[in-house]
Order: structure tokens, then sequence, then C-alpha cells
């Protein structure tokens, strides 16, 4: 596992002494999305189109209504795979550190194949 990291305010020090860190987002094999600024909408919207396993740390509900739009997207046909297929959504920070223990140790990988 590489892991992208989107720039935040939330401290994520742990995450960093924990798991192999990468400086690019095209170098890195899974992204974590923190709530943040527009930059932060560009790194989730670039990850997906790159198709790297995404997880998107909903906190306080911040990347919901981009969620809601992805799901009606895909129900309207306007994309093909459900976000579901993509991403990873937590608003626990905990759950995400335990998702990426598991990755980390090969016991996960979204659930998914492409």
């Amino acid at each position: 596992m590489k892991l992208y990291i989107t720039p935040s305010d939330v401290d994520y020090s742990d995450i960093i002494h924990r798991f192999p860190i990468v400086e690019n987002l095209e170098d890195s094999t899974d992204v974590l999305i923190l709530p943040g600024g527009l930059g932060n909408f560009y790194d989730l919207f670039q990850a997906i189109t790159l198709k790297k396993d995404v997880i998107i740390y909903n906190k306080d509900m911040f990347y919901t209504p981009v969620i809601k739009n992805m799901y009606e997207a895909y129900q309207k046909g306007y994309i093909e795979e459900a976000p579901s297929f993509y991403i990873n959504i937590e608003s626990d920070y905990k759950e995400i550190i335990q998702k990426l223990e598991e990755k980390g140790n090969g016991k996960i990988n979204n659930g998914k194949t492409r």
C-alpha cells in the first residue's frame, strides 16, 4: 500500500507513522480524502478517475452532498459504476485507521476487483 492523504486541518499524524505515505496522488495505490478545500475535491475526483482505492473521511457529513450527487448521477446513468465500487465512506476516524490497517495487512481491497 502507498497512501496519499489530502491536506487538512485534521490531525492525522497517527496515520503518517503507521503507513507508507507518498507525496503525489499519481504514485499512490490508496487515497485518504480528508475534509478540506477545493483541492481536496479535486483530489477526490482525480483519485476516482485514476481508479485508486479511496477512503473518504466524512467528518460532520462534509462530503455528504457530493456523495449524494454521485449516487444520483449513477442512478440517472451519467456514471457507469456505483460510487460504492470505488470509495469507502467513513465518519469515524478510528474506523478509517482500522480499514487502513486491514488493507495494509492484505486483508481487504475495498472488496472489489477492477
